[in-house]
């Protein structure tokens, strides 16, 4: 496994980054592996029976699947493209479909129906539920992603879909978003957000205190992360121990976080066979999903890839 920690290190080339660190002694084994039949697994998430729900915005799909031994059963596949899914505090399924209100998807009749979360006059573009039972929803003005132009928030909901926070402006009054997208929490209050700056994937993942001052920017490694390889990070998940796992559009790689935003370390998962990560999930046993894309162009464009992870140190 090539690691990169924060303090000192040496890098010998790309993705092959050792540590002359010893505190972090953290790795990944996969255990399975699955191939399902759509082209990206945009989002994933786990439901109470141990079923997981995968969407993919590429074909417009949303897929109730159960996992089997080397298998994928499907339960059902619906036409629906959507920009974020959780399960609620009361074990609603919450969809976001840019509305100005989230809806709650019947896995048994595949209905979605309004819920009481609204963003109104905003149109919500990601979901995340904190282990408190908070509904945390980025949102925006229903105006395109660029130029930046009417409003770009983080709202925080309680069970009821009472607005208690809301973060849009930092201390100079200037925008703390260009396009919020995916979000998590870690247990010290601290809300950590994938920003889109631009149309290419260009992103950087703000982390905000619970009274909405930035408190750490991260925009990738300068040794990985240069001007032919940019940082575009997808999907931010956190784990048990407060640390939280980024994955990288078009890059092989976890980066490790701690609650604060700082590198812990950095892991190339071409070295346990991986490519094309994408989203990310816990499952109820205690193990890492992670959802992959599938190359462009090639005869296996729709079996995007599956994977469910033990981790170690983590």
């Amino acid at each position: 496994m090539s690691d990169f920690v924060e303090g000192e290190y040496l890098v010998s080339k790309f993705s092959q980054l050792k540590s002359n660190n010893s505190a972090a002694n953290i790795s990944f084994k996969v255990s399975k592996r699955f191939t399902t039949n759509i082209k990206r697994i945009h989002y994933l998430t786990e439901l109470s029976d141990q079923t997981l729900l995968i969407s993919d915005n590429t074909s417009k799909e949303l897929q109730h699947i159960k996992l089997e031994k080397t298998s994928v059963q499907m339960i059902d596949n619906l036409s629906r493209r959507i920009h974020g899914m959780a399960v609620s505090p009361s074990g609603d399924v919450l969809v976001s479909t840019f509305d100005t209100r989230l809806k709650v998807f019947d896995i048994k009749t595949g209905e979605m129906t309004n819920s009481i979360y609204s963003v109104h006059p905003l149109h919500s573009c990601q979901i995340h539920v904190t282990k408190e039972n908070r509904v945390v929803i980025g949102a925006k003005s229903s105006e395109p992603r660029l130029p930046v132009i009417g409003r770009r928030v983080v709202i925080v909901m309680d069970q009821e879909g009472k607005h208690m926070k809301e973060y849009e402006h930092d201390s100079n009054n200037k925008p703390l978003f260009t396009h919020p997208d995916s979000i998590t929490t870690t247990s010290n209050g601290n809300t950590f957000v994938v920003d889109r700056v631009n149309d290419e994937g260009r992103s950087k993942v703000v982390v905000l205190e619970q009274g909405g001052d930035v408190i750490q920017i991260y925009s990738g490694h300068p040794h990985i992360n240069t001007e032919s390889s940019p940082f575009k990070p997808v999907k931010l998940l956190t784990m048990a121990s407060g640390s939280v796992i980024v994955t990288e559009l078009n890059v092989d790689t976890l980066n490790i976080l701690n609650n604060y935003g700082q590198l812990i370390s950095y892991h190339d998962l071409l070295d346990i066979g991986i490519k094309f990560s994408f989203s990310l999930a816990l499952s109820s046993s205690g193990h890492l999903y992670i959802g992959c894309s599938c190359k462009k162009g090639s005869p296996d464009t729709y079996k995007a890839k599956l994977y469910e992870l033990e981790y170690f140190g983590l």
